[in-house]
């Protein structure tokens, strides 16, 4: 069973790292209830951006299947983790 794209730092598009950096620099902060709450809408926020790249990517292999290309979050995420390993293109 492969791990979900969702999960892997190297396929995460920067909108996806950019929400997981406010939710670390959420949880370094002090007790609170209201950064309890916050730290649960950013979550949902990373939930909701997640589930809808996961979907672009989704549509994406079908028109490949299909013959057709799709220049969306696919080729952001990929770049974007060649970026995150060192390589350049």
């Amino acid at each position: 069973m492969a791990i979900p794209r969702r999960i892997r730092l190297d396929l995460m598009t920067p909108p996806e790292v950019a929400i997981r950096t406010a939710m670390a620099a959420v949880e370094k902060m002090s007790a609170d209830v209201r950064l309890t709450n916050a730290g649960l809408k950013l979550s949902e926020a990373l939930d909701l951006v997640s589930a809808y790249v996961d979907e672009q990517v989704r549509d994406s292999a079908l028109d490949s299947e299909a013959g057709l290309s799709w220049n969306g979050w696919r080729k952001v995420a990929e770049e974007y983790a060649a970026e995150r390993r060192g390589e350049s293109k």
